[in-house]
């Protein structure tokens, strides 16, 4: 669904006429962002089903102490965080969250193979620091770009090595500014995000990055817009269907319609029941297998919080 349906179907979730001229197209838009962020997403994370989850690889070096967590993930929040020990075999592994006060018995040793991490404030510390270069896998809750009006994205109609022509070019699109790509299939996931534009030529933006390799996943009908924005709701069918309704209630409220915003409520809260019962469980036949991660047999050594005893 992109924001020019969007809008049209808050408008007749409203029943009261003449609201509009208080209400600009960005303003109710604006309204739906908080929306998505404070009720929608919350409600479908609580779900865990890994609808939000995205996996990216960091390139760690050797000496670096850990990494930020992505600007994107819902909550400052790691879904799991893997290693991948290029000097080991470029075998993957879980990393466990150390406690602080356990961190010393690996901070004490130096520089080796990270065997866990901690949490710093937005940081994740690697314990110990790597002494060979490595990779961090992250698994993150990404949270769905802001929704802006039509007028400024545009869609794909060609893609090149690391061009892509569009449909018209915005305003805001300018040479040196950060763009995303959004699927146009649900549930709209992002295709890439933060390219920089390099060049613009009539129709045909070159972006950064794609020299050697093509500039892969991008389809025609996808939409481009500046980072961390979209035109796009990127939430399950059925999840937009309850923004659209929350969205509505937030403007009745504002408008200080009791009847009416009463009616809405009840709507909204018959729109999320529906909602939590479809998208959970996503396979239904299928049973979680319980996997006991520090089990004899998984070969993991467990340090326990008493002085000097490490016990196997």
């Amino acid at each position: 669904m992109d924001t020019t349906s969007f809008l049209a179907a808050v408008d007749r979730a409203i029943t009261v006429p003449n609201y509009q001229p208080r209400f600009s197209n960005n303003d109710l838009l604006a309204l739906a962002n908080e929306e998505q962020q404070s009720m929608i997403v919350p409600m479908i994370v609580a779900l865990r089903e890994e609808f939000f989850v995205f996996r990216e690889t960091l390139t760690i070096n050797a000496g670096d102490p850990g990494f930020r967590i992505p600007e994107r993930a819902i909550g400052r929040t790691l879904r799991e965080i893997q290693y991948r020990n290029l000097a080991g075999g470029n075998l993957v592994y879980d990393l466990p969250r150390i406690s602080i006060e356990d961190s010393f018995r690996f901070t004490n040793l130096g520089q080796g193979t990270p065997n866990g991490f901690m949490v710093e404030g937005d940081t994740i510390r690697l314990l110990p620091t790597p002494s060979s270069n490595g990779e961090a896998v992250l698994y993150t809750l990404r949270k769905p770009s802001n929704l802006v009006q039509d007028s400024r994205t545009a869609k794909v109609t060609a893609v090149g090595t690391n061009t892509i022509t569009l449909t018209k070019v915005p305003s805001n699109l300018t040479i040196g500014s950060k763009i995303d790509v959004t699927d146009n299939k649900p549930s709209y996931p992002l295709v890439h995000k933060d390219l920089t534009i390099t060049n613009i030529t009539g129709l045909v933006l070159t972006v950064s990055g794609f020299t050697g390799t093509a500039l892969s996943g991008v389809d025609v009908d996808d939409v481009v817009s500046t980072a961390l924005e979209t035109s796009i709701v990127q939430l399950p069918d059925e999840a937009a269907i309850v923004l659209i309704h929350a969205t509505a209630v937030r403007v009745l409220e504002a408008l200080s319609i009791p009847d009416q915003m009463k009616i809405a409520e009840e709507k909204l809260q018959q729109k999320m029941r529906a909602c939590r019962e479809i998208l959970s469980p996503r396979v239904e036949g299928s049973v979680p297998k319980v996997i006991q991660r520090d089990g004899l047999l998984r070969g993991r050594t467990t340090v326990r919080r008493f002085p000097s005893v490490s016990v196997p």
